[in-house]
């Protein structure tokens, strides 16, 4: 993600003290972050904190016409920007957006860009049920744009516990980074991927069955495929038990007794740590 251009705007509400972690993660992977402040985010979190966190000064509203700048400060965001992340997302800021209303920098830059729109929605549980937040949130799902993150459920700043809850930082960070890699393309939409993150196995004359106990780090792919390709859930693994040369009713093993029907027809990926000595396709 090194040297890649990202505009975060932030909103006003509580949940704005979680975009510092994604603004410090990302500009120490070298990201370049430029931020926007609406007036009521000010209220939750400085400009001068963004501004050290990003390695950059960060802008408000009072920055969007000022001399100091040889062209328009929306065009030059939008212009600049690989991909925008708009958290948290208010009502307010989301109903802007699904009519195309730009009174404010961070709206403005929105209409003068064209890269992809991370939104991590932020809000009361009754006020993000009502109907007209819920039509707002679906008309801009539609677009292909942009690209909702959230909201979960738990414990909200009002005491309420429900639906509102803003998406947690690493969330956020991981659908950026797919966003970087794909532009907004879900290239593996509908692709069905079997991930083995077991040992390695070999087949021996002498032995049998060979057998390597290994702990690889195979985090990435749970944390990450989801966010590009939204697989079927639940996920699945499978490991081989027995030679195929010895005689038996049951040559495969499966946890789950869906994992046939869910991979018929064969899987369009499949993962696995090197040397691993599983054949593919897996014959059903």
């Amino acid at each position: 993600m090194e040297q890649r251009r990202i505009v975060i705007g932030v909103g006003g509400g509580i949940a704005a003290y979680k975009v510092c972690e994604v603004v410090s993660a990302l500009a120490k992977r070298g990201v370049a972050v430029r931020v926007i402040l609406t007036e009521t985010a000010q209220q939750f979190v400085t400009p001068l904190t963004f501004a050290t966190l990003a390695r950059h000064p960060a802008y408000g509203d009072r920055d969007f016409w000022q001399p100091t700048h040889g062209r328009p400060l929306h065009i030059e965001l939008g212009e600049w920007a690989e991909l925008m992340l708009i958290a948290p997302l208010t009502a307010n800021t989301l109903a802007k957006l699904a009519y195309g209303l730009a009174d404010n920098l961070l709206t403005n830059t929105v209409l003068a860009s064209t890269c992809p729109i991370v939104l991590a929605p932020a809000m009361n549980t009754e006020m993000w049920e009502q109907a007209t937040v819920q039509r707002n949130w679906q008309l801009v799902q539609a677009l292909p744009r942009f690209h909702g993150v959230g909201p979960g459920a738990g414990i909200l700043a009002c005491d309420r516990v429900g639906a509102g809850r803003m998406a947690e930082p690493e969330a956020l960070i991981a659908c950026l980074e797919s966003l970087l890699v794909t532009q907004g393309k879900r290239d593996l939409a509908g692709k069905r991927v079997l991930i083995s993150a077991g040992g390695s196995e070999k087949f021996s004359t002498r032995c049998g069955l060979f057998g390597i106990h290994r702990r690889a780090k195979w985090d990435w792919p749970w944390r990450r495929l989801p966010a590009i390709a939204e697989p079927p859930s639940p996920w699945f693994t499978a490991r081989w038990n027995r030679p195929s040369w010895q005689p038996s009713t049951e040559y495969r093993r499966f946890p789950l007794s869906r994992l046939t029907q869910w991979s018929k027809p064969y899987c369009s990926i499949f993962l696995r740590p090197i040397g691993q000595s599983w054949p593919l396709p897996l014959p059903m």
